[in-house]
């Protein structure tokens, strides 16, 4: 066996200190593009959310208002069922009550009258939460923007469907839009139901 000498020791011990050092600084190189690529993700995720902002809080009341269009149009749907299986007219009615919107219903004999109406069942669609961010629109306001079709209210009629309360028109639409678009009379973000008359499809945008 070779003799063992102190500067063989020692070399040793120096080349495994060197590997060591290298192994430690492979491993902090390796965290470090780790953090820097983690610092550059949310760089960029922040960069883009910042512009998404505007986008987001401009869109935010239509989306919103598409909800509750939503739940206004599925509240029709439900009325329209009940109303069949009573086999009696009734007359659907949205209206805001205070910063809440809420869809009533009443008993009629005929579509075409417009006495001997009685409460029926009443349905809220819009809690105060986000309720008290819009308005329904009356058929003045519709008229003034060139929406005839807007109105309040709608009758069914099991054997004759959807009636108008207008005359002549074949679609009934409930509206309603963010409080400070009506001064600009800003569309784009109006939500609306749509009731056709003509066969009963009931849809919302």
């Amino acid at each position: 066996m070779a003799p063992l000498h102190e500067s063989d020791v020692a070399e040793n011990r120096w080349k495994e200190s060197e590997w060591r050092n290298f192994v430690l600084w492979e491993k902090l190189e390796v965290r470090f593009k780790r953090k820097k690529n983690w610092i550059l993700a949310l760089f960029l995720f922040l960069s883009l959310s910042i512009l998404a902002v505007p986008t987001v809080r401009d869109r935010y009341p239509k989306w919103l208002g598409e909800g509750i269009a939503r739940k206004v149009a599925e509240t029709v749907l439900e009325v329209r069922l009940e109303s069949s299986i009573r086999h009696s007219p009734v007359v659907i009615i949205l209206e805001k009550r205070g910063d809440e919107i809420w869809i009533k219903t009443e008993t009629i004999r005929d579509c075409r009258s417009t006495v001997g109406r009685e409460p029926l069942k009443e349905w809220l669609v819009a809690r105060a939460r986000s309720g008290r961010r819009f308005v329904v629109l009356t058929q003045a306001i519709g008229q003034q923007v060139g929406i005839p079709q807007v109105s309040t209210e709608v009758c069914y009629d099991p054997e004759r469907g959807f009636q108008s309360r207008g005359d002549g028109l074949e679609t009934t639409v409930f509206a309603i839009a963010p409080v400070k678009d009506l001064a600009t009379e800003r569309l784009d973000r109006w939500s609306v139901v749509r009731i056709a008359t003509h066969n009963g499809e009931v849809s919302f945008q």
